[in-house]
């Protein structure tokens, strides 16, 4: 916390002109004191995205924030509309593999259509810890809340929270709402 005491920067001799410079001074020396601070307590992780599949089939509108995501394209293409952004964590997944297999025939097989798109609407904010699955939308400017999970499309623009992830709110004010 600043703790400014102006009586103590100034008499009564002293002109307006040399207060303003002591002031400045004292500023100057508590921001560099809380620059120093924040340099030494600032911890600073940087996380890539991590691409399962042809990045090819990756699509990123203007100004897509995507943080740590991991995008699995193995079964389809992934859209992202322009301003759409995603907290840490979060995965969008194509993929999928046979589950009449058993075993390491499971796992390795893994299902090759192509016909699971993932589309993400304009201005859509995905928090952190969301999972979206294979052919789903998500309507622009919707919020998919931390930790849901679509696996059905979001048609509607609105606020959608868990699992699976449901309408909680319709945000009707933004359906057709543009950034500048």
């Amino acid at each position: 916390m600043l703790h400014f005491d102006p009586a103590s920067l100034y008499s009564s001799r002293e002109s307006k002109r040399n207060l303003k410079t002591r002031i400045k001074a004292w500023l100057a020396r508590k921001l560099i004191s809380l620059l120093k601070y924040e340099a030494n307590h600032l911890k600073l992780t940087l996380r890539a995205s991590s691409i399962w599949g042809p990045p090819e089939r990756i699509h990123l509108g203007a100004n897509v924030e995507l943080q740590d995501a991991l995008l699995n394209t193995v079964c389809g293409h992934i859209h992202f509309g322009d301003y759409a952004f995603c907290g840490h964590g979060c995965m969008f997944l194509t993929g999928t593999h046979d589950y009449q297999q058993i075993d390491l025939a499971r796992q390795q097989t893994t299902q090759t259509e192509n016909s699971r798109d993932i589309r993400i609407g304009r201005g859509v904010w995905l928090a952190s810890g969301v999972i979206v699955t294979g052919n789903v939308e998500i309507a622009d400017h919707s919020v998919i809340c931390a930790g849901a999970v679509v696996v059905k499309s979001c048609t509607v623009t609105g606020v959608y929270a868990g699992v699976p992830a449901k309408l909680v709110r319709p945000l009707p004010s933004l359906a057709n709402a543009h950034a500048n």
